[in-house]
């Protein structure tokens, strides 16, 4: 038995004792016993349903406590699920490259509402050379004859220098037929170094002229004026600087 058990029980006895007494005492006696027996009834009374309150109040288990929870910090937060239900136009901005600048044409034309491209590439043109020139090599102070005719309407020539210098070219005789003719003096590249239309008649028919030149090769042309023809004949002469 616990301790509350004995005090109810010692409650009970010092009630019972108090009534025996006021029963066989006197008149005085019982006034002042019914007295004491009140006092013992409140007393044991209060005691009694203390302890009682006491105990129902220890017996109710205790109210669990919920921990509050705090708001997630930014760094806690799960990321939001991509939407999967992407429409076909998003779709393609994000998978289409950009094509990367070509240097091409383009031709853009429209199908419905689709528009399409073609791309087609434009070559870069080969660096010009000058043609093939069926050429006489010239030796210095060498005289060579050459001829304009119906079909030979050119005939070009071939000099070489090693080094720079002054070069001079003389036709001493041209045909009285041949009245006119282009001499015509160029680089290897095909710049036109100088370019005459000269006359001859039966009086006048030399012609002398000179360029200076750095080393290299040259070509001189002595090409039909109109339709006249005939024979010629033509040197070079060169001096170093």
């Amino acid at each position: 038995m616990d301790a509350t058990a004995w005090q109810i029980i010692v409650a009970i006895l010092a009630i019972i004792v108090s009534i025996i007494m006021y029963l066989v005492s006197g008149r005085t006696t019982k006034t002042l016993v019914g007295i004491i027996l009140i006092i013992i009834l409140c007393i044991a009374g209060v005691y009694i349903v203390g302890d009682i309150s006491s105990q129902q109040t220890s017996s109710i288990p205790p109210t669990p406590t919920v921990p509050l929870l705090s708001a997630p910090t930014p760094a806690d937060t799960l990321p939001s699920e991509t939407n999967d239900s992407v429409s076909p136009s998003t779709a393609m901005s994000r998978s289409t490259p950009t094509p990367a600048p070509t240097s091409a044409n383009t031709l853009t034309g429209s199908s419905g509402s689709n528009p399409t491209s073609i791309h087609t590439s434009t070559p870069t043109p080969a660096p010009t050379q000058p043609p093939e020139k069926s050429t006489t090599e010239l030796s210095f102070g060498e005289t060579v004859s050459g001829a304009i005719t119906a079909t030979t309407n050119s005939n070009t020539y071939r000099v070489v220098l090693t080094q720079a210098g002054r070069l001079t070219l003389t036709l001493p005789y041209v045909a009285n037929g041949v009245a006119y003719l282009h001499i015509k003096w160029s680089d290897s590249n095909g710049a036109q170094i100088r370019h005459d239309s000269q006359g001859f008649s039966a009086s006048y028919s030399r012609y002398s002229q000179y360029v200076d030149l750095e080393a290299g090769t040259y070509y001189i042309e002595i090409a039909k004026f109109n339709s006249h023809t005939g024979v010629y004949e033509l040197s070079v002469a060169f001096v170093e600087f």
